[in-house]
């Protein structure tokens, strides 16, 4: 599939503007993955637990504090801290 008008229109304005590489550019904030390890340590649990959680697609909020063992408080102040 061919990109967007509006995605071609951006990289022929980066390129007039003086770019000449089509690779991302490096930019500060979040770092784009997490290894599971700082993950179970960031979370406090086991990293075979960690693991489970992100790869079970049909994994709710409830089955997440079964699988972690915490309050419903808590879950959201980790969801948000790892959506941070």
């Amino acid at each position: 599939s061919a990109p967007s008008f509006t995605t071609v229109k951006y990289w022929v304005a980066e390129f007039k503007r003086g770019r000449t590489s089509c690779q991302d550019e490096h930019r500060s904030g979040r770092p784009n993955e997490l290894k599971v390890r700082e993950l179970a340590d960031m979370v406090g649990i086991s990293k075979s637990a960690v693991h489970r959680i992100l790869t079970d697609e049909n994994l709710d909020m409830r089955k997440m504090g079964a699988a972690i063992g915490t309050k419903t408080e808590r879950r959201e102040d980790v969801s948000i801290e790892c959506l941070a």
